[in-house]
Formats: structure tokens, C-alpha cells, sequence
């Protein structure tokens, strides 16, 4: 048994396998497997018996199959042949399209001309700093560090509901997937983070903004999450540790996809508050 596991130790590629698995990558593979297996199993039928090819053809894609699982792809290179030449539509199906930010939760829909800034200026959250730009107000600053402070696992659910996302009694929890954080209702994403403290500086938001912004019931989701997502643009610190925010541009590398995002980071503990794809076309221009 410990030669077994040692040579599917040797084979296995855990940067492509698990919770680094590349759906869009697995699921061209899983076809790539099923087309050749067929393709095979229909040259033998005109040599051999019909069950004798469709046992042969079946035998390559159970091979195949297990190939993927250990690897993560059954053709070699398949991680930059998938960013450089599947399709962005083909991606954006599965969330992976390069131009994409982070999906938060209910952001799709809403009033496209909603004037964030204004509206978080009428609800007292932000004022006019002394060099001209706007920061937040120190009554917001003080209360919304005081909620995230006492937001605890169990009162996730809570923010998003009044998010608009969930149910009040939903069951949901905050993890970690692939450098992003994910509040899962009943194994379904109900929405996503740039990291914890992002998450949680949201949802602090949603509790303080559900009472400072007067139509705040008759806003559609997406405009609850532009709201509570543009206050996190002012923070000035890292609700998770306190530290100096910076913001720099980086490359983002994924399983599928290479793209160029503007960031916020926390220098202390290197949380990314927030974070926005770069048009390298309008600086190009």
C-alpha cells in the first residue's frame, strides 16, 4: 500500500488537483478524453468485435479520467494552452474571464447610474478631507471599526441578508478559495472577497448602511454591495490588523488566466482589500 501511495505521490500535482483544480481545464480534458476514447473504440470496431472495442475504448477513458484526477489534465501543457487560446465566453462561463474582478455577492442588475460617492455622502459616511477628496466621517470610521471588530461567524448571515442575498435564518460560513474568500449557503456561493477582512469590512458596512441610507429596503442588491464595496475603497487602514494600505498593480495568475489588477493591500498581514482589472488598452492609448 505505501509503494502505491508513493507513486501516486510522485504523479499527482496538488498545484493543479483539489481546491487548485481548474474547472474549465478539466472539463477540456474530460471531453479531449471521451472524443479520443470514442475515436479509438470506433477504429477497432472495423478490426475486432464491437464489445471488444467499446471495452477498449472504455478501459482509455477510465485511464484518461484517472489521469486527470491525479494531474489535473490528461494533455500536457493544457494550463497555458487554456489561457492563451480558449475563448474569453468560454471562461466568463465559469467565472474565469480574464477582464472579470472579484463577483460579489447580488452584483449584477441595479440602477448602472447610481451615484455612489453622492449617496454615501447623504448618508453621512463620507465627507470632503482637507486636500479636496473625500474620506470617511469619523462617526462612520469609529462605528463601522467597532462592527467589524464584533462581527463574529455567527452573524454572518445576518449582513447578507440585509445585503440582499440571502434568507435571514440562512446557515453560512466564510472560506478560503483560490486567494479569494467565498460565504457558502448550502454548498452554493452566495457571494465572494477579495479576502476575509474585505468580507467582513462589507458586511459591517451593510449593518451601518441599512440604517444611514433612507431607501436603503427599496435598493436592489447589486446597489446595497456598490454601496458597502465603494465605502471599502476609503479605508485608511486594515480592519484585520490595523496596518498601512497600499495600493500597487500586479499580475493576477490563475489556472486559466494572467491579468493585470489594480490593488489595495494591508502591508502588516498582506490581506488585498480591494482590487480592480486594469484597462491595458485605454493605457496603452
Amino acid at each position: 500500500m505505501s509503494d502505491a501511495t508513493g507513486v501516486l505521490g510522485r504523479v499527482r500535482q496538488p498545484e493543479y488537483t483539489g481546491e487548485n483544480r481548474c474547472l474549465p481545464c478539466t472539463v477540456v480534458n474530460v471531453a479531449i478524453a471521451a472524443s479520443g476514447s470514442l475515436l479509438a473504440g470506433t477504429w477497432l470496431a472495423l478490426a475486432v468485435e464491437t464489445a471488444v472495442a467499446a471495452a477498449v475504448a472504455e478501459g482509455l477513458f477510465l485511464a484518461a479520467l484517472v489521469v486527470i484526477w491525479l494531474r489535473g489534465y490528461l494533455v500536457p501543457g493544457t494550463p497555458t494552452l487554456t489561457k492563451r487560446y480558449l475563448p474569453e465566453r468560454a471562461l466568463a462561463a465559469f467565472g474565469k474571464a480574464p477582464g472579470d474582478p472579484v463577483v460579489h455577492p447580488g452584483e449584477r442588475g441595479g440602477d448602472p447610474d447610481l451615484n455612489v460617492e453622492g449617496r454615501l455622502r447623504e448618508a453621512g459616511a463620507l465627507e470632503p478631507c482637507r486636500d479636496g477628496d473625500l474620506c470617511l466621517t469619523e462617526d462612520l470610521r469609529a462605528a463601522w471599526h467597532d462592527r467589524i471588530d464584533a462581527l463574529g461567524d455567527g452573524d454572518i448571515a445576518g449582513p447578507l441578508a440585509r445585503l440582499g442575498v440571502v434568507d435571514p435564518d440562512a446557515s453560512v460560513e466564510l472560506v478560503e478559495r483560490d486567494r479569494s474568500t467565498v460565504a457558502v449557503v448550502d454548498g452554493r456561493r452566495a457571494g465572494m472577497w477579495e479576502s476575509d477582512p474585505a468580507a467582513r469590512a462589507d458586511l459591517a458596512a451593510a449593518d451601518l448602511l441599512t440604517d444611514r441610507v433612507p431607501d436603503w429596503a427599496d435598493l436592489a442588491p447589486a446597489d446595497r454591495v456598490r454601496l458597502t464595496g465603494g465605502l471599502r475603497v476609503f479605508l485608511e487602514t486594515c480592519p484585520a490588523c490595523e496596518g498601512a494600505l497600499t495600493f500597487d498593480t500586479e499580475t493576477r495568475e490563475s489556472c486559466c488566466t494572467s491579468r493585470e489588477v489594480a490593488a489595495v493591500s494591508c502591508d502588516s498581514c498582506g490581506a488585498c482589500l480591494f482590487e480592480s482589472p486594469v484597462d491595458t488598452d485605454a493605457i496603452a492609448a
